[in-house]
Order: C-alpha cells, then sequence, then structure tokens
C-alpha cells in the first residue's frame, strides 16, 4: 500500500471520506475492455452480439462486454439484453466436450455474471417463464462436477499409490474413485472460481429450482469428497458450500414418491465410498469438520439404513468394492457398522466381518474381531465355534484370534482353555491372550473356576502365565468376584501352599473396594502366610493391612533367605515405616540391593520411598549414583512428579549438591528443574562457576540458555548482576542465536536494580549502565543499539531523567544512521520505546513522515499506526481517528485488532475534553456511513466507550449523553454489520462499559440497553450464533447484577428478552442443542427468580430486604415468561440436555409465582396448554416435597 503523506486534517478526512464512499465498481478486466468499446468499434447491438457469440471468444473477453450492455455501458440498443446474456451463458455453460466453450465454467467471474442475469430475469413473471425455460436445459449438476474436479486436480497432487493392504492385493491397483489429494491447499485461483460458483447456485436454489435425480448425486458426493480433503476450518465460507452440497443431494430425496435407486446405491458404493473413507479413516488429515459430519451421515444413512442395511445385501451380491478398500478403511467401516448395527441385530456384525476378512491378513481379523467383542452383546455360537474350528485346522494358528473367540464366547473358554494353556505360552502376544481368556470366564461369571483351576494348572504348563505383566492383567478382574469368593480362594490356596495363584489375588485385592479386603482379613493374617516367606506377598499384605499385619521382626527373621529383589528392599522401608524404626534399614544391604535394582524398580522404589531416604542420609550417594545412570527423561520426570516432596528435603539436597560438585557440568543438564528458591538456597555455587565460565566463553548459548531461567528472579549477589561490563560484554558478544538470551538477562537484571534503586548499589548501576549506553549512541556506535531498546522497553518511571536523555539519544541514532530504503527496520527499532520527550516525539514524526511515499508491506502498517499514536499530540487524535478508518480495512484480523489495541491506548491518555470531542465525531460518521465501513466505525465506538471515567459533574453529563448516543447509534447499525469479529467487540465493550461505570447507566440508558439486547437475539444467525447468545446473555446478565435496581419499570423489556431467547433454544430454534446457551440461560432465569444483592436498603429499619423487594417486582411479570414457555413447547418443543436445563430455570419460576399470578398463567393458555402446565407445576411440587424428605 502507498503509505498517505502527512497532511492537514481537512485534507485528509475528505480523502478518507472519498476512499469509504467510493463505490467498488471497476476492475482491470473492465477497464482493459473499455478501451475497445468505443463509438468507433460498437455502433450497433448486431455486432455487439456478433462479438459475444464469436467461436473464438473467451470468458475473460465476454464478461465485461456483457456487463458493459447489461449496464448501459455501451451505446447500442438491445431490448432484453438480460435474457440474451442469460441464454448465451447457458448455452456456453452446456458445452461440456467442446474445445471452444468448456473453460467458461472455470471462470469467476461469468459465474457472477450468471447471477446477475438470474437475478434481474426475476424481477417480472414473464421473464421467470423465459428464466426457467432457458436454465431447465442446462445441466448444471455435471457443470458443478467438473469445476470442482478441475479445482481438485488443479489444487493438489494426485496419490499415484494404490492404498492396498500388504498381501490382499489382487493385482490391481486401487481406482481413481479412492485418489484423494495429498496435502491441504486450495490454490486462490481455485478458491475464487468455487466461491464464485457456490455464490450463484445459491441464489439459484433460493430463488428458483435445480431438478436433480438420485443417481447424479452420488457423483457431486465422489467430487465434493474428494474436493473436501483440500478444505480446512479456516475458512468459514467452506461451511456454506457443504451446506449448499447437502442441500443439493436432498433434492430427489424429498419426492413423496421417493425410493432408493439400487443403481444409485451400486454407484455409492463402487465409487463414493472408498473417497468417504479415504479421509473419514485418515485422523492424520485437518479436515473441515461440518464437512467430515456430512460425509460421515450421507454414509452412515445409506449404509446402515434401520429396516434393511444396505450395506449387509451388498456384501452378499457384489462383494467387489471391499476389494477397493485399505485395511484401515475396513477396520474403520466395521467400527461405524458395529456401532449402528448392534443394537438391531448382531448377526449383521458376524456377516460383515465374515466378508470383511475373506483373504485379509491376520492382523485385521484379529483387529475386526476385537472391535466385535466389546460389543458385550451375545453372539451366535454356531459362528463362533466355525470360527474357531477353522483357526485350529490352519497350519500356524492364530491363537490371539482363538482367545478372542473364547472371549466372546463364554462357551468356547469354558470348554476348550486347556487348548490355548498347552499350545500358546510361546506367543509373542501372550499377555493378550492370557487376558481374552480371562475375560471368556468373567463373561461367562466363571472367574472363581478360572483362578481355582485354571491358572494352577497353566503356571505349571509355563512360566509365561507366571511373569509380572500375566499376573498384573488377570488380578485386574479380581474385584469381579465376591468378598466371599475371594475368601474361598485365599484360604484354599494357602492350604495347598499356591504362593502364586495366592499373590494374584493378593495382587488384585488392592484394587477392591473395602468392604471386600475387610471380608478376607483373617484369612490373609493367619502365621502359616510367614511360612511361604515370600517378600511379594507379604509386601502387598502389609500395604493392605499396615499396622496390623506387622510381624515381630525378631521371630520372622530367623529363617529369613537372603535379601535380593525389589521386594525385600520395599519390604524392609514399609516394615520401617510402619514401626517408626529407621534402623531396622540396614545401610549395607540397602546399598547392596540399590544396586541391584533395574532402573524400572529404582524409578518406582524412589517414587514411593523419597520422603523416607531423606532420613537415611548413608545411602543418599548410592540413591544419587543410580539415579543419574537413569535416561535424562525419567530423571526429569522424577524431579518434575516429586516436586512438592524432593525440593523439601534439606538433606537430600544437600547430597544433590555434593553430587554436582563431583560431576562437573551435571547440574548444567537438570537446573532448568528446580525452582529459583531451591537454587538460590543450595545450589549459589554453581551459579557461580556458571558466571566464571560464561566469562570465558561470553556466547556460550548452553550457560546462556541456563543464566537465563535461573536470573529471571535476579538476587543481585552474582557477577552477571552487579558488573555492569560483564553485562555488556555478554551482549556485545553474543550472536543471531544467543542474543535474545543475553537481552532477556539483561533485562530481568535491569528490572531487579530498579525495584532496589534506594540502594547505593543500584542507582549507580543504573547511572553507570544508562550513561554507557548514552555515550554509546552519540558516538555511533550501534552495539548497544539492541540493549538500549530493551532497557528502554521496560519503562522505568524512577529514573526518567536519565531515560529520557537516553530515549532521545537512541530516536535520534535511528534518524541518522537508518537509510531512508530501511524505513522498515527504522519503524522496527522504534517498537516498544517510550517518546518521553517533546524532541523524541518530533524526531518520531520525522521518520514516520519520510517514508510516507514508500511501498511498504501490509504487515507493518499497524506498526507505524502504533508509532503514529505515540508520537502525535492529543490534538491529532481526529486525524488519528481517520488514519485509523482508512488503512483498517486492508488488514487481516491481527491487523486490525493491533490497530484496535494501539487506538485505544491513545485515546486512554487524552483529557477528557478531547476525548469527547473525538466520541462526538465518531458518532456523526454514522450519518453517513455505508455497509462496508460500519464495522470499523463500530470499533471506534466502543473505544470511545472503553474510554468513560467518572469526573466532574459537566463531564459525567457529557458522558451519559455520549453513552445515550451511542447505544442509540450501535441499535441502528448491529442489523447492518456482517463482521462477526466486530460484533463480539461490541458486546464485549457494552458489557465491560456497564461492569465499571454504572453511575453512567441511568434509566434511559438501561432502556436502550436492554433494546440493544433485543435487538441483537433477533437478528441472531449464523454458525456463531452460539457465541454470540452467551456473550449476549452474559452483558444482559452483568447489567442486571449491577443496576437492577433500575429495572423495576423495564422488566416488559426483560420477559421481552427472555421470551425471544428461549425461542433460540426451542426445537424449531437455531441453538436447539446447545447445552452452552441453555445453561447461561437458565443462570439469567434463576437469577431474575432468587436475586442476589450486595447491598442494603437505605434505611436498615424495614423490615422487608432488598431481594424481597427485587422479586415482588419481578414477579408482576413473571407469569408471562411461564405461559411463553408453554406456549413454545407445545409448538416447538425444546429437546435433549436442553430441555433439562431450560425446566430447571422454569421450576425457578414456578416457585416465585405466587396463586394470583398462576391463575394469570392459565388465563393466557388455551386448553392444551392449561393441561400441560398443569403436568409441569405438578412435577415442580413433586420434585420440591422430595428435595425436603
Amino acid at each position: 500500500m502507498n503509505w498517505p503523506h502527512f497532511m492537514p486534517f481537512e485534507k485528509f478526512s475528505s480523502w478518507c471520506r472519498f476512499i469509504l464512499l467510493l463505490p467498488i465498481y471497476f476492475t482491470s478486466s473492465r477497464t482493459d475492455s473499455l478501451q475497445h468499446l468505443t463509438m468507433d468499434t460498437m455502433t450497433s447491438a448486431e455486432k455487439v452480439t456478433k462479438l459475444l457469440r464469436a467461436k473464438n471468444a473467451t470468458a475473460e473477453s465476454v464478461v465485461p462486454i456483457a456487463s458493459d450492455l447489461l449496464l448501459g455501458s455501451v451505446s447500442v440498443y438491445l431490448p432484453n439484453a438480460s435474457q440474451f446474456v442469460f441464454d448465451l451463458i447457458c448455452d456456453r455453460m452446456n458445452d461440456l466436450q467442446g474445445k471452444a466453450f468448456k473453460n467458461w465454467k472455470y471462470s469467476a467471474d461469468l459465474w457472477q455474471l450468471w447471477k446477475s442475469c438470474w437475478i434481474e430475469l426475476g424481477k417480472t413473471d414473464a421473464n421467470l417463464e423465459v428464466r426457467a425455460r432457458s436454465f431447465a436445459n442446462v445441466k448444471i449438476l455435471q457443470v458443478i462436477l467438473d469445476v470442482m474436479d478441475k479445482a481438485t486436480q488443479d489444487s493438489a497432487q494426485i496419490e499415484s499409490t494404490p492404498k492396498s493392504s500388504k498381501k490382499h492385493t489382487k493385482g490391481q491397483a486401487l481406482a481413481d474413485t479412492q485418489a484423494v489429494p495429498a496435502h491441504h491447499s486450495l490454490l486462490p485461483d481455485s478458491h475464487q472460481q468455487l466461491s464464485s460458483m457456490f455464490d450463484c447456485l445459491d441464489t439459484f436454489m433460493k430463488t428458483g429450482y435445480i431438478l436433480v435425480d438420485e443417481f447424479s448425486t452420488m457423483g457431486l458426493l465422489k467430487s465434493y469428497f474428494k474436493l473436501l480433503s483440500l478444505l480446512d476450518d479456516s475458512n468459514k465460507e467452506y461451511e456454506h458450500w457443504t451446506e449448499i452440497v447437502g442441500n443439493l443431494y436432498l433434492i430427489p430425496r424429498q419426492s413423496v414418491i421417493y425410493k432408493p435407486s439400487k443403481k444409485a446405491y451400486a454407484k455409492y458404493y463402487s465409487e463414493v465410498l472408498p473417497v468417504s473413507l479415504a479421509i473419514l479413516a485418515d485422523s492424520s488429515k485437518t479436515i473441515l469438520q461440518i464437512g467430515l459430519e456430512f460425509c460421515h451421515s450421507i454414509m452412515c444413512q445409506i449404509l446402515f439404513e434401520e429396516n434393511s442395511p444396505s450395506i449387509i445385501s451388498h456384501v452378499k451380491t457384489q462383494e467387489e468394492f471391499i476389494g477397493k478398500l485399505s485395511d484401515s478403511e475396513i477396520e474403520y467401516l466395521y467400527k461405524e457398522a458395529l456401532q449402528s448395527l448392534a443394537p438391531n441385530d448382531v448377526t449383521h456384525c458376524e456377516t460383515l466381518y465374515s466378508a470383511f476378512t475373506k483373504n485379509r491378513l491376520r492382523d485385521l481379523c484379529t483387529s475386526l474381531l476385537s472391535s466385535l467383542s466389546k460389543l458385550n452383546r451375545v453372539l451366535s455360537p454356531k459362528v463362533c465355534k466355525e470360527l474357531f474350528d477353522n483357526e485350529l485346522k490352519n497350519a500356524n494358528v492364530n491363537w490371539l484370534l482363538i482367545a478372542q473367540l473364547m472371549s466372546i464366547d463364554a462357551t468356547l473358554a469354558l470348554n476348550s482353555w486347556r487348548v490355548v494353556v498347552d499350545k500358546a505360552s510361546l506367543c509373542q502376544d501372550f499377555d493378550k491372550i492370557a487376558r481374552n481368556v480371562a475375560l471368556g470366564f468373567v463373561r461367562a461369571r466363571e472367574y472363581l473356576k478360572f483362578l481355582s483351576q485354571v491358572f494352577p494348572y497353566a503356571i505349571q504348563k509355563s512360566s509365561a502365565w507366571n511373569t509380572e505383566d500375566n499376573i498384573n492383567v488377570l488380578s485386574s478382574y479380581v474385584d469381579e468376584l465376591s468378598g466371599n469368593q475371594i475368601n474361598q480362594l485365599l484360604v484354599d490356596f494357602i492350604e495347598k501352599e499356591l504362593v502364586s495363584p495366592l499373590f494374584l489375588v493378593v495382587n488384585g485385592l488392592l484394587s477392591c473396594s473395602l468392604s471386600k479386603q475387610d471380608a478376607v482379613k483373617l484369612s490373609l493374617l493367619v502365621p502359616k502366610l510367614r511360612a511361604f516367606d515370600d517378600p511379594r506377598l507379604t509386601y502387598y499384605v502389609l500395604c493392605l493391612y499396615g499396622e496390623e499385619a506387622v510381624i515381630d521382626q525378631s521371630q520372622g527373621s530367623k529363617n529369613k533367605k537372603k535379601s535380593n529383589n525389589y521386594f525385600d528392599l520395599c519390604l524392609t522401608f514399609r516394615i520401617a515405616e510402619l514401626t517408626g524404626d529407621i534402623a531396622l534399614i540396614q545401610e549395607k544391604s540397602t546399598k547392596s540391593l540399590i544396586k541391584a535394582l533395574k532402573g524400572a524398580e529404582f524409578s518406582s522404589f524412589l517414587n514411593r520411598w523419597i520422603v523416607m531416604i531423606e532420613q537415611i542420609p548413608e545411602i543418599h550417594p548410592e540413591v544419587l549414583k543410580a539415579l543419574f545412570t537413569l535416561s535424562p527423561d525419567i530423571v526429569a520426570q522424577f524431579f518434575t512428579s516429586q516436586a512438592i516432596n524432593v525440593f523439601e528435603l534439606p538433606t537430600v539436597l544437600e547430597n544433590l549438591l555434593k553430587h554436582f560438585t563431583s560431576n562437573p557440568g551435571l547440574f548444567d543438564k537438570y537446573a532448568d528443574l528446580f525452582p529459583n528458591v531451591v537454587i538460590r538456597k543450595y545450589f549459589a555455587d554453581q551459579v557461580a562457576r556458571l558466571c566464571a565460565d560464561l566469562k570465558k566463553k561470553p556466547s556460550s548459548l548452553a550457560i546462556l540458555r541456563i543464566l537465563s531461567y535461573i536470573l529471571k528472579e535476579p538476587t543481585l549477589t552474582y557477577a552477571i548482576e552487579t558488573d555492569v561490563d560483564f553485562l555488556l560484554a555478554i551482549v556485545r558478544s553474543s550472536n543471531s542465536e544467543s542474543l535474545s538470551l543475553a537481552l532477556d538477562i539483561a533485562s530481568n537484571v535491569w528490572k531487579a536494580h530498579v525495584k532496589s534503586i534506594k540502594t547505593p548499589r543500584s542507582e549507580a548501576y543504573l547511572s553507570k549502565l544508562t550513561a554507557i549506553l548514552i555515550e554509546s549512541l552519540s558516538n555511533s556506535k550501534s552495539k548497544d543499539l539492541e540493549l538500549t531498546k530493551c532497557v528502554l522497553s521496560q519503562r522505568t518511571p524512577e529514573i526518567s531523567g536519565d531515560l529520557e536523555k537516553l530515549a532521545e539519544e537512541y530516536v535520534i541514532f535511528v534518524e541518522k544512521n537508518f537509510k531512508k530504503k530501511d524505513f522498515g527496520l527504522q519503524v522496527e527499532a522504534l517498537l516498544g520505546i517510550p517518546f518521553l520527550s517533546q524532541k523524541a516525539r518530533k524526531v518520531g514524526r520525522s521518520i514516520l513522515k519520510s517514508g510516507g511515499n514508500l511501498e511498504v508491506p501490509k504487515n507493518l502498517t499497524p506498526k507505524i499506526f502504533d508509532l503514529a499514536t505515540k508520537t502525535h499530540e492529543s490534538s491529532s487524535a481526529t486525524y488519528l481517528s481517520s488514519l485509523f478508518v482508512a488503512i483498517y480495512q486492508d488488514l487481516d484480523p491481527e491487523g486490525q485488532l493491533s490497530l484496535i489495541h494501539s487506538f485505544t491506548k491513545f485515546t486512554m491518555a487524552l483529557s477528557p475534553d478531547n476525548l469527547h470531542v473525538l466520541h462526538f465525531e465518531i458518532l456523526q460518521s454514522f450519518e453517513d456511513s455505508t455497509d462496508s465501513s460500519l464495522h470499523l466505525l463500530l470499533d471506534l465506538l466502543v473505544i470511545m466507550l472503553s474510554g468513560l471515567k467518572k469526573a466532574d459533574e459537566k463531564s459525567n453529563s457529557t458522558q451519559i449523553a455520549l453513552l445515550k448516543t451511542s447505544l442509540s447509534a450501535i441499535s441502528t447499525a448491529l442489523p447492518r454489520c456482517k463482521s462477526h469479529d466486530t460484533l463480539i467487540r461490541v458486546i464485549g465493550g457494552l458489557s465491560t462499559a456497564a461492569s465499571r461505570n454504572g453511575w453512567a447507566f441511568e434509566q434511559y440508558v438501561v432502556e436502550l440497553y436492554l433494546e440493544l439486547m433485543n435487538s441483537i437475539f433477533n437478528n441472531l444467525t449464523g454458525t456463531s450464533a452460539e457465541e454470540i447468545f452467551t456473550l449476549t446473555a452474559s452483558a444482559f446478565s452483568n447489567l442486571f447484577l449491577n443496576q437492577r435496581f433500575k429495572f423495576a419499570a423495564r422488566y416488559h423489556l426483560v420477559c421481552s428478552i427472555m421470551t425471544k431467547s428461549m425461542e433460540l433454544l426451542c426445537g424449531s430454534g437455531i441453538l436447539l442443542r446447545s447445552v452452552m446457551a441453555a445453561t447461561e440461560y437458565k443462570r439469567i432465569l434463576v437469577s431474575l427468580c432468587e436475586p442476589q444483592t450486595f447491598f442494603q436498603t437505605s434505611d436498615p429499619s424495614q423490615l422487608t430486604s432488598q431481594a424481597a423487594l427485587l422479586k415482588t417486582a419481578f414477579r408482576k411479570h413473571a407469569h408471562i415468561i411461564l405461559a411463553n414457555f408453554v406456549s413454545i413447547h407445545l409448538s416447538n418443543p425444546f429437546v435433549g440436555e436442553v430441555y433439562d436445563i431450560v425446566i430447571d430455570g422454569v421450576y425457578s419460576l414456578c416457585g416465585l409465582l405466587g396463586s394470583e399470578e398462576l391463575k394469570l398463567v392459565r388465563q393466557y393458555l388455551d386448553s392444551q396448554g392449561r393441561t400441560y402446565f398443569q403436568t409441569l407445576y405438578n412435577e415442580f411440587k413433586n420434585g420440591r416435597l422430595q428435595r425436603k424428605i
């Protein structure tokens, strides 16, 4: 963009107004065409029509001429020009095979011209008939498909490698129907073509009719789903495209004589389904969510029809479509089938399993069977038995598949478990096999039999059943047994001295309820248990029953074997913990056990016993040595998860320091895991060492990174914090990688000295550093430029004198030392700098003026505006507001927010008089505003409202008057506002103003505010309706909570708001399923009925509370809301969870109203309404009675 010269406001304001009101009419293509359309060349209608019909004409050449013809810009007389152009476009669009005109449909401008002609021909009945006759010949759906396919081909690389399972290739590549774009990116030209096409189609469908058959819609779905992989949630326009495609798809299905077409369904399975599954089954792609939902709903609708699912008949008669699907797509499809079909007929799921797994790899078979087993439904024993027997006949038996069948069919588990136990113990997935076998017994309610018979037999056959992992898996099902069954098992195992089964049950008891644990306590505390001498068993019993299970160590350790594993160590610590006798932990044996622990065992031990380890300093060196032999990730996880414990253990930390000292560099790896307070107290020597190392290597990235973390809370004790020369050396030695870290350290040190400025040391430090920076700038030394900017950006008013001089020198330096072509660098250098003096501001304005004629990128524009707000005086407020208007619309949303933020800061510093003048001028601009400029004026008005501030009586009166006018202007403008972001900011600004400036909200202001809320609810549409509803309801709630005492004569407006917002939540409303909106509505309704007051009545002697007075005032009107609820619910019932939420608020109304108000409700209702109301009120009374009971 060309940055405008800084000029007197009168000229500049006129220039801005001209820009805002100038219609966006002429395009480059139109300008080019006008050069040819002169009186010398186009003198008759015949010549114009001949040119338009020429065989060599292109859409790019025809559109400008035809547009001028329709607008009357060509000096020829052609009656029915719109009809002529419309017929021409219909003819050209219908050319699907020819070379001359087949590319016309790819012109975005042609679609817009077609839309204009359509609208023009719809103004009279005669032309409507002509339009319909011409349009009927257009193969519109085929045109749409061509445009979408072209956009997909142009915008994406088509995957050339076919998707298939490793083994199931059948010698063919997948069909082209499955080819979907490999990456998400819609070219700008393609986007423009599609945007114009869908915009035109939207007009056709709203004001006319498109004839579509079901077979053709399958092609539409195929093309759109291929295009869908290029679309994401970044553009709301894509949602509108999906809606249009969905409406086209529904056209044939809306017929009263509609019956599903077998031919259309066959095409769906052969062409559309592979494309659908390609995008639905791939979770790695970020695709438009509403498009995915549409694709999924179509698939479920066609494949899983409730009465006769078409997929069942297709897998039986036309199973070739399965060959086009990859394993991941089949797995996705099968899971969807289970969700849709299993509740009605589980045999369908069995049929699909057989069809999908035919000639497939065992991985897919086990995956689908795993999904089938999760249904918790009884499957056909015949099918399970057939699969079971067939798999056992294979040379290479899939034992996991066998086990899954046993988990599905309990009969198989009970009768055939020996087969698995005898032969499957060497399988790779043995833990999964064991889990599935056990699950079969659980589902048969025979887990007692599994533990008493199967498991003891299994561990004799193979040690694989007795591994720790398998024990943990099987013990998770112990809770399926009753307390008596568990006790029976324990008694039996103890009697037979079966230690492993006994341990499995005890391990499972840890996750059982306390009642089950208490039921078996006596069985586990018998003396015979000691004879097993199993530390695992003893440790878990101690974990279950604590002090009750502690045995006399002097008796229990006479025949004790030598300790040699993890559980021996844990058992020793557990006994010491319960008895309080640390002497039981022997140093020598404990050290040897710690050395013997594996990584996972040691990590588990340390996390459990770190607090007790604090009391045994003798073993700390061994513990720390073992800790730091683990992987860095595990060490970091330990310090993070145990931070609340480990950093409160002084002895451990002292020994940790010793370990760091004896292992140079180890502290550096983990320093950022330690809190600053811990580092200051225990590891100051390590920080001093880092500072010394940094002096030797000032640009060391690793050391700078550590010190940057440590010095976030400086102590002003280390050399880097007290020596100015040291800090300067670091900054001056830094490179592109280390500069940010060096400046971060400098910033924190500077702020710490500012806080301690009253001390002579800090005062001297700041003065010296400032003087050095000023000198370096005056001598044209630019090495300290970044440090100067860093210091200035801190905004430290305590030393404003020195900073003012530094700021002046810095701005002058930027002006002199940056070349004119480096205007962008000048702007970047001045960002964040406070302009503390008139001289600095004058230089800043001079720099901005020097860039007036330069081309600057759009991302630099907000930064230039920010500098303009800082360098201009309050007298330039009108000029800056005009500048805001001129550049606002050219920026992206992020840039617009930056502009708003900068201008808000500027207005907050204005005097009341200047602010009032600016506010008034902005309000005046609404009088001649256009729709295109409306949203930016609303943003400006919200900025003005943020400047409301209570002052003297005259100023307050002016502000209230401006507030009234602002609310009126907003009420008028909001229905025309097309910007969702602006609407959100307006609602948020009003809510903030109501919360902070209650003094300005007089009776009339409150009334205007309520009218505005009502207007927002009345015009609520679009995909952002839920967010806007919630924000508006919150804004209303803020006003209500702060200004309720002013509502006395305004409750009719409140009732109107509550009724309108209720209509949005009912069955026909756009928020019928919005739980968030319903919750907000209920909250307001309850607040109205049960007000919370935070102020006293004017007369403390009054017996009636303020809350009672407010309830009485609302009660006179509340019956209207209740009667409206009954009427709305009967005509458009609330659905699902929304109804449950709203009815809670309605019950509050029932509790508020007295008998007289309830009579009024009945009078408003017809017979049906009175019947429902009586039912509703009875439910309310019964619920209240139950709560009292």
